[in-house]
């Protein structure tokens, strides 16, 4: 379908998206045909040196051959060959990567669905490529124009990911206009939330936020005063600070008769220094300088929607040479180039993902293959960590590298799962249904470098990240729905005529790559087990055993007043732990 006819059909202005889904250029930009030039801008600029025609074999779709022989060269924008170029048609597979010369020949099928597009790709660069509309007369030279390097203490201002309501996002500065479902789904995931959980900010700032009174505060011991309102970091707000937290242990700051580590009232000279790095995995999407923030300076797009689209798809590579999170192990690739080299002029965007046929100007599409790979989950699902608190260390002899807050990627990495290699991506990202691409405007018939290519039954992944216990609806189990098997072990022993009967049970993790739980230390597993007799409820009267508290309040260390398992677990002040 021809692209004003439709953008005509669904209701938006066909000039305005032309000039986004395709190019701020206009509607030739990455569209142009085998005689024309590529966008404005210069990122994936495509040109045609006239030459003797192709003589054509059998008719394809538009009055072009079924094949079409293409020769060419790929260069950067200095007209240098780039070696190491991958050369393919649009939604098919790499035919060619270029040798030193940078040249390349392949073929073209006209009958594919959509306008055959070849297209160019190298890691670092932005993908660059040609809709033919005719057979070329010559070779094709398609130019790849690199990335800048890294500018993080520059600093970037974000895009928003929008709601996925085409009735909301209607502009093209909102991801959810094109990506409707991929935007709707993250809304509704933890990613979306990681710089606002209430959680996180209480163990940030030592509050406890459930708890709403002065009186219910000074009930429960802790010290009712103000601090800095998440979201807002000039507006603040009274709350009950009780316990440790990041900023109070990390900066020694919040004691008796002071303010607040996180009051704004704080001078300049006396507020933390020290943040323990959870902004550089909680909230990757602030503006400004990325790695060392403080979580409390996360407002506006980057509280709201935390670790969103436009965050992670500006995320170059993951290094785990270097500390997880931004300005580490995340090695985010903001772009700072301007279309056209003013200075003035807009950004030359640049967009990672695990595609390589993304040659659309607009999105300056950039091939990372650990898109598709556990690693890059590994950016911040994967911490050693040193000892934080001012002079305080690790057992070197328990904990040589660090002390292992997130051991989720290293689990995996133990699993039957990376052998067979069954990333984290494919339960977390599960298979997406009824998509021809990532965008939900597209069309087989429109493929090209506007519309993006089809994709094969897999590619296209869910961006809901699921966790263990996320509800998809009915008929979807959740993910530990099915992942601990429970058994008896080895046998129950029973004496029909004791007056007990022996029971020991053994919990197996049978489907998850990583360990159940995962993820910080603050999670548990608990497990419940009920026996009964004729319809009477047996109680137990020895084992390893949780009281109503779960534990919360009582407090040991094993081997000295608690123990793990066998008979009675005794801890202070609380009595009997069966």
């Amino acid at each position: 379908m021809p692209y004003a006819r439709r953008f005509a059909s669904l209701g938006l202005p066909a000039l305005a998206l032309l000039g986004a889904c395709g190019d701020d250029g206009g509607a030739s930009a990455s569209g142009a045909g085998a005689s024309g030039a590529g966008g404005a801008g210069g990122a994936g600029t495509t040109t045609a040196a006239p030459s003797t025609a192709i003589a054509p074999s059998a008719t394809g779709a538009g009055g072009l051959p079924e094949v079409i022989d293409v020769a060419g060269v790929v260069v950067d924008p200095e007209g240098a060959p780039i070696e190491g170029a991958s050369v393919l048609q649009g939604g098919g597979a790499v035919q060619q990567v270029t040798g030193p010369e940078g040249t390349f020949a392949v073929a073209l099928s006209t009958t594919v669905p959509g306008a055959p597009t070849l297209v160019a790709a190298k890691i670092g660069h932005r993908s660059a490529g040609l809709e033919l509309d005719a057979v070329p007369e010559g070779p094709i030279t398609l130019v790849l124009t690199p990335i800048a390097a890294p500018d993080n203490a520059l600093g970037y201002t974000f895009g928003d990911p929008g709601t996925g309501d085409p009735a909301l996002d209607t502009s093209t500065e909102v991801c959810g206009h094109c990506h409707s479902t991929f935007a709707r789904e993250f809304g509704t995931s933890a990613h979306a939330k990681s710089a606002r959980d209430p959680l996180v900010h209480d163990l940030y700032a030592g509050v406890a936020s459930a708890i709403a009174t002065e009186a219910a505060c000074l009930a429960a011991g802790g010290v009712w005063r103000t601090g800095t309102k998440p979201g807002t970091p000039s507006q603040s707000i009274t709350k009950c600070y009780i316990g440790s937290g990041a900023l109070p242990d990390l900066n020694a700051c919040g004691g008796p008769g002071e303010l607040a580590c996180d009051d704004p009232a704080r001078p300049a000279s006396e507020r933390p220094t020290r943040f323990g790095a959870c902004a550089d995995c909680h909230a990757i999407g602030m503006d400004g300088p990325a790695g060392g923030r403080d979580l409390l300076e996360a407002e506006g797009l980057a509280y709201e929607k935390g670790n969103h689209c436009d965050a992670c798809h500006h995320v170059r590579e993951v290094d785990l040479a270097a500390p997880p999170g931004t300005g580490g192990r995340l090695a985010m690739q903001r772009p700072r180039e301007k279309q056209g080299g003013a200075i003035d002029g807009p950004i030359l965007q640049a967009l990672f993902g695990p595609y390589l046929d993304v040659p659309n100007t607009f999105m300056g599409g950039s091939p990372q293959p650990q898109y598709r790979e556990a690693v890059f989950c590994a950016g911040c699902h994967e911490q050693l960590q040193p000892a934080l608190l001012p002079g305080e260390s690790l057992d070197p002899a328990r904990w040589p590298e660090g002390l292992p807050v997130h051991s989720t990627y290293s689990e995996w990495l133990a699993s039957p799962w990376a052998d067979a290699n069954a990333p984290c991506q494919n339960c977390h990202m599960p298979v997406l249904e009824g998509l021809n691409n990532a965008m939900d405007v597209a069309t087989p018939d429109d493929a090209g470098i506007a519309f993006g290519f089809p994709r094969a039954v897999g590619e296209v992944r869910s961006h809901s990240f699921r966790g263990p216990l996320t509800d998809q609806g009915p008929g979807v189990p959740r993910l530990l729905d099915g992942v601990v098997q429970v058994g008896l072990a080895p046998a129950i022993v029973a004496d029909p005529s004791g007056p007990a009967l022996e029971v020991a049970t053994e919990l197996v993790n049978v489907s998850a790559g990583p360990a159940v739980p995962t993820g910080e230390p603050l999670r548990s597993l608990v497990l419940v087990v009920e026996a009964e007799a004729c319809g009477v409820p047996l109680a137990a009267t020895r084992g390893p055993a949780l009281d109503a508290f779960g534990g919360a309040i009582a407090s040991g260390v094993v081997g000295q007043d608690a123990t793990a398992a066998g008979a009675l677990a005794r801890l202070p002040g609380v009595g009997v732990q069966r």
